[in-house]
């Protein structure tokens, strides 16, 4: 993962990019005497060497239009070309961003991301949702700014069309999912939506947006699935949250300090990170886009306010949940004051993200 965000050649970055991938094969089937494991570990493989045919056919079509990997020689390289003039390269870039959306469980090659989550244990689920989409994030900021950067026309496009269905099929699909790993699966394609967002106006600002909006999500997304793990098989199915508040009253309000923040409510980190994507977006003139954004951020609070119902407003159903461990506690406690502290003084942290 840190290979491939610090890449600065097409080359290395498939490497990396794959030897992770190969990783999160191995940790979604791990579990070997569950079929649901083998299932969607399989599902996911045959997903994934799908769209890793389509990233290297991509760099190879970009290698022969330019002659180098390197991301400065691409720039260069293209710098000569009219906009839009090489079909080739028109079809080299869709390839590649097509093989990083899959990286970032990204519509329409999303399909893998709720088999493979609901597969899962709970802990590589939270790491997927986190660590990957992080990373394919990263790179597909790097290769549209510092490889593709003379394309941003094209790249705006693209990514509109990737932001706008991912969000949307995110969102809806989310409102019919009992299972919670499930629906946080189609939480994390809607939120990937979301993070494109930045990258559609093709500037450093633009990418700033998206890394802020990554940083964020990964402790308010490590820290909802930190309460699943806590929680146990209980915690993995909807209903078995009824009562939680009752029982564990620590444990619902920390789940439901990340509920809010998903679903963009102030003042959390979720808020400030949908706040600079949208505002990007805008600044980019994609009115409708941002409109869209905001209306599907109120329909995800149906289904993140939903668990938050069945904690407050229902009665339980199982018995009360024994004490977390002291490492589980400590790392809900982290994500927790990241997601308080980027809501309150977003600035402080979004500096991190903010491109050189």
């Amino acid at each position: 993962m840190m290979l491939a965000v610090s890449a600065h050649d097409l080359l290395p970055l498939y490497l990396s990019l794959e030897l992770m991938t190969l990783c999160s094969y191995i940790l979604v089937g791990i579990r070997v005497e569950r079929p649901t494991s083998n299932e969607a570990a399989i599902k996911y493989f045959l997903l994934g060497s799908f769209a890793s045919a389509l990233l290297i056919y991509g760099i190879s079509l970009t290698y022969g239009i330019t002659g180098t990997t390197d991301f400065p020689g691409i720039a260069s390289a293209l710098s000569g070309h009219g906009p839009g003039s090489n079909v080739l390269l028109l079809v080299a870039i869709g390839l590649v961003a097509a093989g990083l959306a899959f990286k970032i469980a990204a519509v329409p090659l999303h399909a893998w991301a709720p088999d493979a989550y609901q597969g899962a244990t709970a802990p590589v689920a939270g790491f997927l949702a986190a660590g990957s989409k992080a990373v394919g994030l990263a790179a597909l900021g790097r290769v549209c700014l510092a490889a593709y950067g003379s394309e941003s026309h094209v790249l705006s496009v693209l990514l509109a069309g990737l932001a706008g269905l991912s969000i949307i099929v995110g969102s809806v699909i989310a409102l019919s999912q009992t299972d919670m790993k499930r629906m946080l699966a189609y939480s994390s394609i809607s939120h990937a939506g979301y993070a494109l967002l930045g990258l559609i106006a093709g500037t450093p600002e633009g990418a700033s947006a998206t890394m802020t909006y990554a940083f964020f999500y990964v402790f308010m997304t490590l820290g909802t699935f930190g309460v699943v793990v806590a929680l146990g098989e209980r915690g993995e199915k909807l209903d078995g949250y009824r009562g939680l508040a009752a029982q564990r009253p620590g444990t619902a309000v920390i789940m439901l300090l990340f509920l809010m923040s998903l679903t963009g409510i102030p003042p959390t980190a979720g808020f400030a990170a949908k706040f600079y994507v949208i505002l990007s977006v805008v600044r980019s003139g994609h009115i409708a886009l941002a409109v869209l954004a905001v209306a599907c951020s109120v329909v995800s609070a149906f289904f993140y306010m939903r668990v938050a119902v069945l904690m407050y407003m229902n009665e339980a159903e199982e018995p009360a949940p024994s004490r977390f461990p002291a490492p589980v506690f400590a790392a809900l406690a982290v994500a927790a004051l990241i997601t308080v502290i980027g809501g309150i003084s977003p600035g402080s942290l979004a500096a991190w993200a903010v491109s050189p």
